[in-house]
């Protein structure tokens, strides 16, 4: 494994730090920062450039690899020049759009960005079509979009360049995101026991908008008053945020537990809860909900990107028409007051097949074996 910043011994990882790179990065990311200012700001949507070359392919040509499996590359790991230079075969598994972009990592929802910001995000756009159409023509490459929604997306893109389009979804260890006791489950982590718990959780889960935390407070919101006199019949839990409790206008609060250290931990939340809600805007396959289910617990969102490759309505829970704050909230309702159910062993059998390890491994060690081949017919041309 290669990476651009090492954090741990855990397995055998080359770092991509010579000096070169090192100087190419600094140098190069400080002139990519001065040409993106204001513009993830002025979109909510995060941007990269990465035309320049980085100095790590001779490092990984170095290693002598039969095939090189690309996740995420910009911030100074590759740049667009770098997958031509590099000796072996590609495979790319999709985590955002990048790739098939002029410099978004997600589509977003407003890209009239106005003024002298606007004109910086023209300049980008020009500078990441240039370097794509100039090096990425004729590669020996292989898309793995993780989620149907990503694969539409590598099939309309000029950038696709009518290269393989394998889908595979990603996978959880399931030894560890598996059904659980939820009694003891919420014993352990100092839960109510009688009253449905629904969870919500992200990276920054309340300051990334893509995640759309203010599309659950609205929805939330729109709940019947909570009544002071009566018991309460649900409560709300998030994490990923900044540990603050948030009132809401009718009386409920949402209270964060912030970040959540280790699988077992988070998967002890997942097995507590009753209902996992994920409000984004836009997503490709999300590691909570593929998680959440991977444990039998429902998740309700709307239906936008690769949800609906985790959400099945009827069996592991329900779609919203995007961004419909009313009828979320009246999906929520209507799971509180019980005219929602489903059956956490029918979910947890659905996800032990769809996102397993054995079935990922399966299907790329096959894209591998196709890749490989495709090498060595071009070479023996």
């Amino acid at each position: 494994m290669a990476v651009r910043d090492r954090k741990n011994e855990a397995c055998k990882v080359v770092t991509l730090d010579s000096p070169a790179a090192k100087i190419a990065r600094r140098v190069n990311g400080r002139s990519e920062r001065r040409a993106k200012l204001g513009l993830k700001e002025a979109s909510g949507v995060l941007w990269s450039v990465s035309d320049w070359r980085t100095f790590n392919v001779s490092t990984i040509n170095r290693i002598g690899a039969d095939l090189v499996h690309l996740h995420w590359i910009n911030g100074g790991t590759l740049g667009i020049p770098d997958l031509r230079k590099i000796e072996a075969p590609l495979v790319w598994s999709l985590h955002d759009i990048w790739p098939l972009s002029n410099g978004a990592h997600y589509l977003g929802d407003d890209f009239d960005v106005g003024g002298e910001v606007e004109m910086r995000k023209v300049t980008i756009e020009r500078r990441v079509q240039n370097a794509k159409e100039k090096y990425w023509a004729d590669l020996n490459l292989t898309w793995i979009p993780l989620s149907t929604w990503m694969a539409e997306q590598v099939k309309s893109s000029a950038y696709s360049y009518s290269y393989p389009v394998e889908q595979i979804w990603n996978s959880v260890p399931q030894s560890i995101y598996k059904l659980g006791n939820q009694k003891e489950a919420r014993k352990n982590l100092s839960l109510p026991l009688e009253i449905k718990i629904i969870l919500f959780g992200a990276e920054n889960a309340f300051e990334d908008r893509r995640k759309g935390s203010d599309l659950l407070v609205k929805a939330l919101e729109s709940l019947p008053r909570r009544q002071k006199d009566n018991p309460d019949t649900a409560m709300f839990l998030s994490f990923g945020g900044d540990g603050k409790e948030r009132k809401l206008s009718n009386g409920y609060t949402i209270k964060d537990i912030g970040r959540i250290e280790g699988d077992d931990s988070l998967a002890a939340l997942y097995q507590a809860a009753d209902l996992f809600i994920c409000p984004s805007r836009e997503d490709n396959l999300p590691n909570t909900c593929v998680e959440a289910v991977s444990t039998g617990l429902p998740v309700v969102s709307f239906s936008v990107g690769g949800l609906s490759d985790i959400v099945v309505p009827g069996l592991s829970g329900c779609l919203v028409p995007p961004f419909s704050t009313e009828l979320l909230s009246q999906a929520i309702q209507k799971f509180i007051e019980g005219e929602l159910r489903y059956d956490r062993d029918e979910i947890f059998e659905f996800a032990l097949n769809r996102f397993s390890p054995e079935r990922q491994v399966k299907e790329i060690t096959k894209v591998y074996s196709g890749a490989l081949g495709r090498f060595k017919n071009r070479l023996e041309l």
